[in-house]
């Protein structure tokens, strides 16, 4: 449990690492940004004979969340989007909340970034020493792996044994239901539904949260779970000692969720991490409320959110994260995704509030190897189709070959690979051609629910400004 919240106030000299309030405006949007450390116990799990049993109890900790709000509580929607931060990098990735702040900020919606593991805190110590010193995860046991173990638990965030990765799933719980009571502070806003979510690797642990945490006192804390760009090759343990579940495993599926939950899926997380080796049906069963969607053009990490987004950003830098694109393709992938992830947490709010079952979709086919299918043009058939997609004027690549190793691999980046002007009056004729084209695609997206109406004419304008940049003429 959370025995209290403290707000870490923004001064000249301190403010929160991966802040958003200047870059996404919130003065002029109505929203503010605040950063509270939880002073809290969490019980420690591990796997038993009969299930999930306890390893150890009530091990203190204060970790750090971020909340973004509307400032005035008579505008918010009641809604709270709860964001695993991914951890990967070592420094905190908001990459749900870059990619559906418009609709967020649209809706009204609060939301929270939690800090979900202890390799983390060592970045934000290191890029405020005074601001996060009290942050701390330590591990309640002295209980030391030999070396060739950390290696195999890598995944797990086993970076220094003094701390306990798996002080997680109690934080998660006790902010759902802190979020539900009032006790975490959120400006006077009446919360009544309140959504997990998580980026790559955090949605392995949305999965095992589910599987293994989400139901053991009874029914599940939160409403509905959105997994983005999942990495179904590395679901972590309960705790740091234990290895973590590879791709196909018996609990890397979902065995049991009462509220929606909904995957997708870019591009790259097929072939190259896994995705292909569980292709978990949609349901409607009361006991399974299931949906996943591909979608075909993006990539796991694209030029907006590695990079244009940051511009500016001199924490980033600070921090020692790499935003620069460093792949020999000339082009980097700028697939406008944040369009798909909107619409489908649009989707998610319907079906949890109003129980209009989300829509289906067709999957993207994967070959043999697991890798996806593409039509003539060189892009991926099938899966949640946008305009750019429906309508192309390049082949958007999920991966790239980097000038700089990146340890890695390749499946993370991807590149575009612009049609010649000759194709593209072949195929269009002339940009006014192009335009309408583009526009009838973009109905049919909004019509089937693809695309919500007010991203409508921003998707047209992208598609519109690739094409001349092409050399698609007038």
């Amino acid at each position: 449990m959370v025995d209290s919240y403290r707000e870490i106030p923004v001064t000249k000299d301190s403010h929160p690492l991966i802040g958003a309030a200047k870059k996404c405006d919130f003065a002029k949007r109505g929203y503010v940004e605040e950063e509270l450390f939880a002073y809290g116990r969490a019980n420690v799990y591990k796997r038993g004979e009969k299930g999930v049993e306890l390893r150890t109890e009530n091990a203190p900790y204060i970790n750090r969340i971020l909340v973004r709000r509307p400032a005035d509580p008579r505008t918010a929607s009641g809604r709270v989007v709860v964001e695993i931060l991914n951890a990967t990098s070592a420094v905190d990735i908001d990459r749900v909340w870059l990619q559906t702040k418009n609709l967020l900020m649209r809706e009204g919606d609060a939301y929270i970034g939690i800090t979900s593991k202890p390799s983390s805190i060592e970045v934000l110590k290191k890029f405020n020493p005074h601001r996060y010193e009290e942050l701390s995860w330590k591990n309640p046991v002295d209980e030391y792996l030999p070396q060739f173990l950390i290696q195999q638990t890598i995944n797990g965030g086993v970076i220094d044994q003094s701390t306990e990765t798996g002080l997680i799933w109690d934080m998660l719980t006790d902010c759902a239901l802190d979020c539900k009571s009032g006790k975490l502070p959120l400006g006077g806003i009446s919360v009544k539904k309140v959504y997990l979510s998580g980026w790559s690797q955090s949605v392995g642990y949305v999965i095992r949260y589910v599987n293994d945490l989400a139901y053991k006192d009874g029914d599940t804390p939160y409403d509905g779970y959105l997994a983005f760009g999942g990495v179904r090759m590395h679901v972590p343990g309960l705790n740091q000692y234990e290895i973590f579940s590879a791709a196909g495993e018996t609990d890397t599926y979902i065995k049991k969720v009462t509220v929606p939950f909904i995957a997708v899926q870019t591009e790259s997380e097929n072939g190259s991490l896994g995705n292909e080796k569980v292709r978990e049906p949609n349901s409607d069963e009361p006991d399974r409320l299931y949906r996943t969607y591909d979608i075909p053009g993006s990539t796991h990490d694209n030029y907006y959110n590695m990079s244009q987004y940051f511009v500016g950003d001199t924490d980033v830098h600070d921090s020692g994260r790499m935003t620069v694109y460093t792949g020999e393709e000339p082009i980097p992938n700028n697939y406008p995704y944040e369009f798909a992830f909107c619409a489908i947490t649009k989707q998610m709010y319907d079906w949890a509030e109003k129980g209009i079952a989300a829509v289906r979709c067709k999957r993207i086919p994967v070959s043999a190897a697991g890798y996806n299918v593409r039509d003539r043009l060189g892009n991926a058939k099938g899966g949640w189709r946008l305009p750019p997609i429906d309508v192309p004027v390049a082949v958007y690549v999920p991966h790239v070959h980097f000038i700089i190793p990146n340890p890695l691999g390749f499946q993370l980046y991807g590149c575009v690979k612009p049609f010649s002007e000759a194709q593209l009056k072949e195929l269009y004729g002339d940009l006014a051609n192009y335009e309408r084209l583009v526009r009838e695609a973009a109905r049919r997206s909004v019509q089937e629910a693809r695309l919500l109406p007010e991203d409508e004419e921003e998707c047209i304008a992208f598609c519109l400004a690739e094409a001349e940049k092409y050399g698609l003429k007038g």
